[in-house]
C-alpha cells in the first residue's frame, strides 16, 4: 500500500507527518524543527518559503507574507479581510478583473501580484519535499487538515492546490477530527468530546459526538482572538507599570515597545514552565531600566477578561450543540494553547476538574491525527473463534478499520472447552488458519454464559479477553496485518468455491449440536430428578427416624408411667395392711 503523509497547514506554522513501523513520524525542516513557518518572502530574485521566510520578517516586512489562512478563497470586500489588512505591513488589494485578492510584492525589482493560494502551493511543495526527504520516496497521497469554517468553495480550492502540487489522492478532513483520531477515539464507544484550539490570533472551540466510530460536529464557536491578545494585555500592563515607576509614558516609541513586547512574549513563554519569570531590560528609555516579577497571578490578573472569553466560547459551543458541560467526555488541546498552565486550569475547574487529555504534543496533533487517519489499517482477513462446534464464529469481520474491538456471547453445554481462535474467510473452523488455542475451564452454573472481547491494534496485537460467570482469563496472540493481497484473494475466492459444501456441513453441525443440547437438558433434568429423588428418600429415611425415635421414647415414658402405676398401688396396699392392724388392735381395746 501506497502511503499517505498528514499536513497541517496553520495561520503561522505547518507540521506534516509520514507513517513510519506502523507509528506516525513528524517530519523535520531543513534546520531540524518540527514547526515550519507558513511564510513565503521575497527578496531581490529569490522567493524564500518557510524557515528562510521567517528570517527575513523583520528586515524585509512589506515583502515576507504571513497569514494567508485568513485570505484564502475569500472576496476583497471580505469583512474579514479587510479587518486582516489592517494588521499586516504588506500589500493587499482588489484584482481587476474579479472579486479576488491580490496580494502585492515586489521580486527582482519588479512590482508583482500573486492570489493567496499561490503561497499555498509554495508551502505545500515544500512540506512535499520535506516529506519525499524523510522517507527517500515519492509521495503521491495526502490527508490535508482545515478548520471548521472552511466553506465548500475553500475546501474545493485546496484539493486543486494539492492536485497542482502532485498530490493524487487527497483527502481532507476538519482539524478537530483529527485531534480525536490522534487520540484513538474512533473506536466503537460513544462519547461527546470538545476541542480546545488556540493560535496566535485564532480561536476555535468544536465539540463533537463520536458514535458507531462516526464524528459528527455538533457546535463550535470562532473568534479572531488568541496568544498574540494575551502578549498584548500583558504588555500594556507592563507600559502603565513602567510608567507609574518613572512617570515616562513609552506608548509612541516603537523601539521601546518593540523590546518591551519581546519580553513579554518571552515571559508568556517562560510562564508555561515556571510560576514566575523577570523581564529585565537595560536602558528601555533613555537611562531608565525595566525590571518585573511576573508571576502567575500577574499574568491572571492582566489577562482576565481573556480568561473569560475563553469560558464564554466554550458555553457558546455548549449552547449550538445543545449541551451542557457534564455531557462532555473528553476534552483535548490542539496547537499551543495547551501549554498555557492557567488556561488549563481555567478550563478544568469550568469543567469541574474534568481531565484535559495531553498525553500527546498539541503543536503537532492535527498533522499527527491526518497521518494516522491517511494510513488506517484494515484487517484484511477475519478474525474469530471455534466455540467447539467447528463452526467459524466472526467476532472481526474483514476490512475493518484497526483499532477495532468486539464481543460476541454464547452459551455453552460442557464443563470446558478448548478456545481456537482462527483467520480466514471459510464458514467451517477447521478450513482457516489456527492462530491458537487456550483451553477454558468452565463453572457450569446456571448463567451457562461466556463473554469473548478482540481487541486489535494496529501494531498487530490481538488481546482475547474471556469473561465467564464474573471470571476473567486474557491471552495475546502477535497478529501478521500485512498479508500478502494475492493470499488474500485466494483465501476469498476458496471460501467462495466451498461456500454451498460449508453451508451443507453446517447444517449437519447443527442438527448435531442441537442434539447435544436436548441431550444435556435431559441429563441436567435427569440430574436433578435423581438429585430430587435422592433428597426425598434422605428426608423419608429421616423422618421414618424420627417417628422411631419418637415412638421409642414414647414407650419409654409408657412404661415408666406404669412402673410407678404398680409401686403406687403396692405402696397403698401395704398402707391400708398397716391402717387394718392398727384398726384391729384399737379394737380389742
Amino acid at each position: 500500500m501506497e502511503e499517505t503523509i498528514g499536513i497541517d497547514i496553520g495561520l503561522n506554522d505547518c507540521y506534516v507527518g509520514v507513517w513510519r513501523n506502523s507509528s506516525v513520524d513528524i517530519c523535520i525542516n531543513e534546520v531540524g524543527n518540527y514547526a515550519t513557518p507558513f511564510m513565503i518572502s521575497f527578496k531581490g530574485k529569490d522567493i524564500y518559503v518557510g524557515v528562510a521566510a521567517h528570517n527575513e520578517l523583520e528586515r524585509n516586512p512589506k515583502n515576507t507574507i504571513y497569514g494567508i489562512r485568513k485570505l484564502i478563497g475569500k472576496k476583497f470586500n471580505d469583512s474579514g479581510v479587510q479587518n486582516f489588512m489592517k494588521t499586516v505591513p504588506y500589500k493587499i488589494e482588489k484584482d481587476s478583473n474579479n472579486e479576488k485578492i491580490n496580494v502585492i510584492v515586489e521580486n527582482n525589482g519588479e512590482i508583482k501580484k500573486y492570489y493567496p493560494e499561490d503561497f499555498y502551493w509554495m508551502i505545500l511543495q515544500k512540506l512535499k519535499e520535506y516529506a519525499e526527504n524523510f522517507r527517500g520516496v515519492e509521495v503521491r497521497n495526502v490527508v490535508l487538515t482545515i478548520p471548521t469554517y472552511f466553506n465548500k468553495n475553500q475546501i474545493e480550492l485546496i484539493k486543486n492546490i494539492c492536485e497542482d502540487v502532485g498530490f493524487k489522492d487527497i483527502k481532507i478532513i476538519y482539524e478537530p477530527i483529527a485531534a480525536c483520531i490522534a487520540y484513538n477515539f474512533n473506536l466503537n464507544n460513544k462519547r461527546n468530546i470538545l476541542v480546545f484550539s488556540m493560535d496566535s490570533n485564532e480561536l476555535d472551540i468544536t465539540i463533537l459526538k463520536l458514535e458507531n466510530r462516526d464524528f459528527k460536529i455538533l457546535g463550535t464557536s470562532h473568534d479572531n482572538f488568541g496568544e498574540d491578545d494575551f502578549i498584548d494585555k500583558l504588555l500594556q500592563y507592563t507600559i502603565n507599570d513602567f510608567k507609574e515607576s518613572t512617570d515616562i509614558d513609552i506608548s509612541n516609541n516603537k523601539r521601546a515597545i518593540k523590546r518591551l513586547r519581546r519580553e513579554c512574549e518571552s515571559a508568556i513563554n517562560g510562564l508555561r514552565k515556571t510560576s514566575e519569570y523577570t523581564i529585565d531590560i537595560d536602558q528601555l528609555m533613555g537611562d531608565e531600566d525595566y525590571f518585573k516579577d511576573i508571576t502567575q497571578s500577574t499574568f491572571k490578573s492582566s489577562c482576565l477578561n481573556l480568561f473569560d472569553n475563553c469560558i464564554i466560547h466554550i458555553e457558546n459551543a455548549l449552547n449550538n450543540s445543545k449541551l451542557n458541560k457534564f455531557d462532555i467526555d473528553n476534552i483535548i488541546f490542539a496547537r499551543g494553547s495547551l501549554y498555557f498552565p492557567l488556561l488549563r486550569e481555567t478550563v478544568q475547574n469550568f469543567f469541574e476538574g474534568k481531565e484535559i487529555w495531553q498525553s500527546l504534543n498539541s503543536l503537532e496533533i492535527y498533522a499527527y491525527g491526518a497521518t494516522l487517519y491517511g494510513n488506517i489499517i484494515k484487517n484484511k482477513l477475519s478474525l474469530g473463534i471455534d466455540k467447539g462446534d467447528n463452526i467459524m464464529e466472526i467476532i472481526i469481520p474483514k476490512n475493518f478499520e484497526i483499532p477495532y474491538e468486539n464481543s460476541i456471547t454464547f452459551k455453552y453445554y460442557q464443563s470446558s472447552i478448548n478456545l481456537k481462535i482462527y483467520e480466514g474467510e471459510r464458514k467451517i473452523a477447521k478450513y482457516n488458519k489456527l492462530l491458537g488455542e487456550f483451553p477454558i475451564n468452565l463453572s457450569l452454573e446456571e448463567k451457562n454464559e461466556i463473554k469473548v472481547t478482540f481487541k486489535l491494534s494496529i501494531k498487530g496485537i490481538l488481546l482475547i479477553e474471556v469473561e465467564e460467570n464474573g471470571n476473567y482469563q486474557s491471552f495475546t496472540i502477535e497478529y501478521n496485518i500485512n498479508i500478502d493481497e494475492e493470499k488474500v484473494k485466494s483465501i476469498i475466492d476458496e471460501a467462495e468455491k466451498y461456500e454451498k459444501e460449508d453451508e451443507y456441513e453446517i447444517k449437519k453441525i447443527l442438527e448435531i449440536e442441537e442434539y447435544k443440547k436436548k441431550v444435556y437438558i435431559l441429563e441436567k433434568e435427569n440430574k436433578e430428578l435423581k438429585e430430587n429423588q435422592e433428597s426425598l428418600k434422605n428426608q423419608l429415611i429421616l423422618e421414618k427416624k424420627t417417628f422411631e425415635n419418637t415412638l421409642k421414647r414414647r414407650n419409654y415414658e409408657y412404661e415408666e408411667i406404669n412402673r410407678n402405676y404398680r409401686e403406687l398401688i403396692k405402696k397403698k396396699k401395704e398402707l391400708e395392711e398397716e391402717l387394718e392392724k392398727i384398726k384391729s388392735k384399737n379394737k380389742f381395746k
